[in-house]
């Protein structure tokens, strides 16, 4: 759980990615993207992308440019939010992610269990 948790805290963190993108996010800008690099809990860079509207909300991809962790860059998790919510509150829901990036972090959990 250590690793989902880290995922979570990252959505909740990279949201100060600045408020360009949650209006984009809200009016869900196709091929508008952000990227984000943390330093208060490690040093990592993370990226946004908005993929486009679906019949359930906003679709986007995210993933590390840069972490600590080599075996979580360049994987990929893309989450259907709900664009009527703020970004920052929509990012926090994770039951409608697919990726190989979350199945990584399941299974790193599982390993550690």
């Amino acid at each position: 759980m250590k690793q989902l948790a880290m995922v979570i805290m990252i959505f909740a963190v990279a949201v100060h990615a600045g408020k360009g993108f949650a209006k984009q996010f809200l009016l869900c800008e196709e091929d508008a993207d952000t990227t984000v690099e943390v330093t208060n809990f490690g040093t990592f860079t993370y990226y946004y992308k908005i993929i486009g509207e679906t019949e359930e909300g906003c679709k986007v991809m995210s993933k590390y440019l840069t972490n600590a962790d080599s075996s979580l860059v360049g994987k990929e998790i893309e989450c259907i939010l709900d664009n009527n919510l703020p970004f920052r509150k929509a990012v926090g829901d994770k039951s409608n992610c697919t990726g190989e990036l979350i199945d990584h972090i399941y299974q790193k959990d599982a390993e550690q269990e």
